[in-house]
């Protein structure tokens, strides 16, 4: 399931309003969700992104009014590896909704050509095991036995 604008922002508390005061335009949760697929990846990004935007400003005091910015910048690392760990267990992935999924599957193996490769090597050792190794040389398929 590909990531969409709302859901990445809702992930990241930064919701479009009418005054305008979202931190970043649409756009640039745009471009985080083309280059990651996955919701939680996107998020994570997100997330880096606006830590880096709140490590770059200041903190500002005007009288008894203290706004500690550095506070905000540790709250976006921390949600950014909260779903950076969220993402890496598979979530986030397929499914209707937000959290369901067990990631993309995987097909492992080694193909024919590999094995032909290997079998012709010279300077591997060759292999202990062989198809049949482990029949029962005392069994035998006959129709005789059977009857």
């Amino acid at each position: 399931m590909a990531a969409t604008i709302a859901q990445v922002r809702a992930l990241v508390a930064d919701p479009p309003t009418v005054g305008g005061t979202e931190i970043f335009p649409d756009t640039h949760y745009q471009t985080i969700i083309d280059i990651e697929d996955n919701v939680y990846w996107a998020a994570a990004t997100a997330a880096n992104t606006l830590a880096a935007y709140f490590a770059k400003k200041a903190d500002v005091e005007a009288g008894p009014v203290k706004i500690k910015l550095d506070h905000k910048f540790q709250h976006y690392k921390d949600l950014a590896d909260q779903y950076s760990q969220r993402a890496r267990e598979g979530g986030g992935s397929s499914g209707g909704t937000l959290g369901v999924g067990a990631g993309l599957p995987a097909l492992t193996g080694t193909s024919y050509d590999d094995i032909d490769n290997n079998n012709a090597d010279e300077d591997r050792y060759p292999s202990v095991f062989s198809r049949g190794m482990d029949d029962n040389p005392g069994s035998l398929d006959t129709e005789e036995e059977t009857q």
